[in-house]
């Protein structure tokens, strides 16, 4: 489009010169070798039309609402995806429920009235073909790590677009636009493990050496609510749980109080083959949350009921 502006004589040099300025700045946006000039060009461009900044801090918080969006939008998907593994087993049983995920998965395209349809067929293709049921189950399930699902995805879309699928381009188009949105991992059960201690680190940093400045410890407060928020499964682990734990013992009760509220958010469980260690840690924090219950401050005490 642009090149046949710049060539059609019959185009005015004022539109011209208006086209050549979108696309210098489309250019400038996804055309930049240095990874932090990319990350600069995303923070600076990522605002809403007509918007006026009224102080240097007001576009960095909108990439942080922007941020937080994609995570609640791309954990929706996930949850309807694996909502809709679940109904696909008892496809006549579960019919209703099944429309009610497939008018749900397809808002997130431009066209939900159309995507609908593409939805329907390719709920019709998974149930009757076994391994893609399960490749969407590694996609989307609770335990996956990051290679895993980038390579479950890669088989389930190359399957999506045989000629035998029943489903025609456009139909795989829409519906590979919605799964590749959702399945992206950006954290998995490893990465909070490793999230979760330098959070702990950081926390202790300042608690007992108070050689931080208290910005930080509300920083890794806020980090460590808004992870369990949007990957409650990945918390639910022993070494997760173990430091989590270790938090719990600070005597700072705006730490003990977030620490409540992410151990409501992931609701460790113990079950018939949890480990002697998850048993051990799960009762330590019971323990904890009566003793919070009864002394602590009444937000704290009540996370902990």
């Amino acid at each position: 489009l642009f090149r046949a502006i710049q060539l059609d004589d019959k185009v005015a040099k004022s539109d011209r010169a208006s086209v050549l300025v979108i696309f210098k700045a489309i250019m400038s946006l996804y055309c930049r070798p240095i990874q932090l000039d990319r990350n600069n060009s995303v923070a600076t461009n990522a605002d809403p039309y007509r918007y006026v900044p009224v102080c240097g801090l007001v576009p960095c918080q909108v990439s942080c609402m922007l941020y937080l969006l994609i995570l609640s939008r791309q954990s929706r998907i996930r949850r309807l995806c694996a909502s809709l593994s679940e109904f696909l087993m008892n496809f006549d049983e579960d019919k209703s429920r099944i429309d009610s995920k497939l008018l749900m998965l397809a808002e997130f395209c431009a066209e939900p009235s159309r995507a609908i349809h593409s939805f329907k067929h390719f709920a019709e293709f998974l149930s009757r073909n076994d391994r893609c049921r399960q490749l969407m189950k590694n996609v989307f399930g609770e335990s996956s790590t990051c290679e895993k699902v980038e390579s479950a995805l890669s088989e389930l879309l190359e399957q999506l677009h045989e000629s035998n699928s029943g489903l025609s381009k456009e139909d795989a188009q829409a519906v590979q636009s919605v799964l590749e949105r959702g399945a992206p991992l950006q954290i998995d059960t490893e990465a909070i493990c490793d999230l979760v201690q330098k959070i702990y680190q950081i926390m202790e940093r300042v608690l007992l050496f108070d050689d931080c400045v208290s910005d930080a410890l509300a920083r890794a407060n806020t980090l460590l609510r808004v992870m369990a928020e949007h990957f409650p499964k990945c918390f639910q682990n022993e070494t997760v749980l173990m430091v989590i734990v270790k938090i719990l013992d600070f005597e700072d009760m705006t730490t003990v109080e977030n620490a409540m509220k992410v151990i409501k958010l992931v609701s460790p469980r113990v079950v018939d083959d949890s480990s002697a260690e998850f048993v051990a840690n799960h009762s330590r924090i019971l323990r904890i949350c009566k003793r919070i219950a009864a002394n602590g401050n009444p937000r704290a005490a009540k996370y902990a009921v």
